[in-house]
């Protein structure tokens, strides 16, 4: 499906033949937004599957364009979801070990690794359980509260986009050793992971404007811990790799073994996400881990 608005574009719909809005008492909605794309999925808490997945694109600023889309949608802005879930893109985050985190020190985490405004921006954290580590980010503030306005009754919660990764990751311990650099490439966003023992070692998000930018981060990342190129395993997942597929050849020219991540595990999928690529909306799916 490709369908245009005056201020968005629908790219993707795919939806469960069980999905019913009689039900949406028991969803949770869950969305990530970037600069000039929007995603949707809603979650089953009780079943743990997934009943839809939405794709929009826009040019106009991210939270004008979110507001259209719950105008226009069919169910998106229904007032009774279980949960309501946001997965920020801001690249501003930081994590602090859980057993050193105090919430009045969260803007002097931040500072130390990213510049604040808190004329623009809120400042959350979320607990990584698995990791036992809080992340201490940021969330647009026109976005927040348009989220805020939009389903003043619902339990919302907040993460950023790096920790969708880490979540979607924690499900998939098999994963999470030196043999692995997991990354993820939006459009002009690359965050990379990387573990030891099942202990994340490293996390960051780079900008990128060509495939030899992401590569000369892939590559600056490698060497910083020792990860051979003829050895590490890279797992991508991502819509930019689908979108500029000279991103994956270079990567494939300068490392040995590259491959696409699949979904993360506890969730269930009907046949009609078949037309999305597993290593799709891997952060948006994995974020929902942390719904309950």
């Amino acid at each position: 499906m490709d369908t245009k608005t005056a201020t968005f574009q629908t790219v993707k719909q795919i939806r469960d033949d069980a999905f019913s809005i009689e039900h949406i008492s028991r969803y949770a909605l869950c969305l990530k937004v970037l600069t000039h794309s929007a995603e949707l999925a809603v979650l089953d808490t009780e079943k743990r599957r997934f009943m839809a997945y939405e794709y929009y694109t826009f040019e106009q600023a991210a939270p004008v364009a979110l507001a259209s889309i719950f105008h226009e949608h069919a169910f998106a802005s229904a007032g009774y979801w279980k949960k309501v879930l946001l997965v920020s893109a801001e690249s501003a985050y930081t994590l602090v070990p859980q057993e050193f985190y105090d919430e009045d020190q969260a803007p002097a985490f931040l500072q130390t690794n990213a510049r604040f405004n808190p004329a623009q921006s809120y400042l959350l954290s979320h607990l990584h359980r698995s990791q036992n580590l809080v992340s201490v980010f940021t969330v647009n503030r026109a976005l927040a509260d348009l989220i805020e306005s939009q389903f003043p009754n619902a339990h919302i919660q907040f993460i950023n986009q790096a920790g969708g990764l880490l979540e979607g990751l924690s499900t998939t311990p098999n994963l999470l050793d030196a043999r692995y650099l997991h990354l993820l490439v939006e459009n002009e966003l690359l965050v990379a992971a990387f573990f030891r023992n099942g202990s994340l070692h490293f996390v960051n998000t780079f900008h990128y404007q060509s495939p030899e930018d992401l590569l000369y981060f892939v590559l600056l990342v490698a060497n910083q811990h020792g990860l051979l190129q003829n050895e590490v395993q890279l797992m991508v997942r991502g819509a930019a790799m689908m979108r500029h597929s000279a991103l994956l050849g270079r990567l494939r020219e300068y490392f040995r073994y590259v491959s696409f991540g699949d979904r993360p595990l506890g969730f269930t999928f009907a046949y009609h996400f078949d037309e999305l690529d597993n290593h799709l909306a891997f952060d948006l799916f994995g974020a929902a881990a942390v719904v309950k």
